[in-house]
């Protein structure tokens, strides 16, 4: 009976489904053969989001603060390179090994195809050569050489049949990725294909089966329950997917912000901490409100979710790169920011139902109001954000419905500070009013003095309190 058999009829769970490995049966067969389960499954399910084999994200380097707060454990990574990279800035004796995860069984057979590479070659020179860009013809001739170099390596019988069975599909993904990339400095501290110690530290992971690759959502970690998570770096993900992860622990997440355009990368990270079942109802209530209601004009490709991707947009300035976990992240500090944007963007009126304040033509439909909606929606408490929305949509509101939203408290403020800011809008509004014939009432309500200082103030281009 093999060692995994044996070791399998210690756990109190039925495999794979609901498979769990404990921390001592980890340390006594190794990453590879406690996980076989997953990583050894060669899933042939098409997968529509897109397959990107080359690093995306420069200046690995630079997530090194993020992995010196990492506790003892096994770091979970999406992605290729990204993996392999993870493992030359986190120390070997805070990690015990590596998971790729990822939705594309291509990025699996990548890097399984770099791991067996790894794990085949004596030297970093040899491994260099069976792993760099094929010349024109050479695809054969170089997966002979490999199959020539796995039979007689030292590897467990079953990772090797695996090896073997899938060579060709592997060799095809990852031998004709083009490795151009390994010419930027931008990968230093991370190029474990030049630097000898670091392709060493790289392949005592391969050579004792403690680099796996599995196939699924990052955000599905349930499967390594019984094993300290101790990173899940999911790269940019939440450009497209909501982060929800079901992990047990308390884990380092670290994602990536950047500006494509810009190649303005910035790497952040946080703690997880996953919300109460209670908040989790909250959080989805309000997404689903703003899915009804905020209305997004992005050109997107069908694997991207609009709403993760607007939620990411949002918060593109970090304040705390190792306390960034507002976005689209089943955070408390994402469910806070909801409940403010809920609470300054979004009106709800019997009449009109959601109301989007982002949105001009949502606005609009605010015209519809009669005057006793209007009063009930004045009389209630809102934020200064909310009533800064309707100070500054002057014009797409009718005069006559404006002048009513002005007893909404702090409104006059509202209005000084949104006009003081954007000046060159002020008389348009005014001659807005005077056009509709309302001016008079609108001087009365505002009062005529506190009116002209303000105009005052604008002219002169100079800021003063006004009582």
């Amino acid at each position: 009976m093999s060692t995994f058999n044996s070791v399998s009829k210690m756990l109190p769970y039925s495999c794979p489904e609901n498979y769990s490995c404990k921390p001592f049966v980890r340390e006594l067969i190794g990453l590879e053969k406690a996980y076989e389960p997953f990583w050894f499954t060669a899933t042939r399910e098409q997968c529509n989001f897109p397959v990107f084999l080359d690093p995306n994200e420069k200046r690995p380097i630079e997530l090194s603060p993020h992995c010196a707060l990492l506790e003892e454990g096994i770091p979970v990574v999406t992605g290729t390179e990204r993996l392999f990279f993870l493992l030359c800035r986190i120390d070997a004796m805070r990690c015990k090994g590596i998971v790729g995860r990822d939705i594309n069984r291509k990025v699996k057979l990548y890097n399984e195809c770099n791991t067996l590479l790894l794990r085949i070659s004596s030297l970093r020179k040899e491994y260099v050569q069976l792993s760099g860009t094929l010349q024109e013809g050479e695809f054969f001739s170089r997966i002979k050489r490999i199959a020539d170099k796995l039979k007689v390596a030292k590897i467990p019988d079953n990772a090797k049949r695996y090896y073997q069975i899938h060579l060709l599909e592997m060799g095809d993904v990852y031998l004709n990725a083009s490795k151009e990339w390994r010419q930027a400095d931008s990968f230093k501290g991370c190029d474990y294909y030049n630097c000898d110690s670091l392709f060493k530290k790289v392949k005592s992971y391969a050579d004792r089966g403690d680099i796996i690759s599995t196939t699924g959502p990052i955000n599905d970690l349930e499967f390594l329950n019984g094993i300290n998570v101790s990173l899940v770096d999911i790269s940019n993900i939440s450009q497209s997917s909501f982060i929800q992860l079901k992990v047990a622990g308390r884990p380092r997440v670290i994602w990536t912000l950047f500006n494509e355009a810009g190649d303005d990368y910035q790497y952040c990270s946080y703690r997880h901490q996953p919300l109460s079942d209670e908040q989790t109802v909250e959080f989805n209530a309000i997404v689903d409100l703003i899915r009804n209601c905020i209305r997004l004009e992005y050109l997107i490709e069908p694997h991207v979710d609009p709403y993760a991707l607007w939620l990411y947009d949002l918060n593109q300035e970090v304040e705390d790169p190792f306390k960034a976990d507002i976005g689209p992240i089943y955070s408390e500090s994402s469910l806070n920011f909801l409940r403010r944007f809920k609470a300054n963007h979004i009106l709800i009126t019997p009449k009109l139902g959601y109301v989007d304040l982002t949105s001009s033509k949502d606005i609009k439909r605010l015209n519809r109001l009669d005057a006793l909606e209007i009063a009930h929606i004045c009389n209630q408490e809102r934020s200064e954000e909310f009533v800064k929305n309707l100070v500054r949509a002057w014009y797409e509101l009718d005069p006559a419905i404006y002048l009513q939203f002005c007893s909404l408290k702090g409104w006059k403020e509202a209005f000084e500070n949104y006009f003081l800011s954007i000046s060159e809008e002020f008389e348009d509004c005014l001659s807005r009013i005077k056009d509709a014939g309302f001016y008079d009432k609108f001087v009365y309500f505002f009062g005529e003095k506190r009116l002209q200082l303000l105009h005052d103030q604008i002219s002169n281009d100079s800021f003063a309190e006004c009582d």
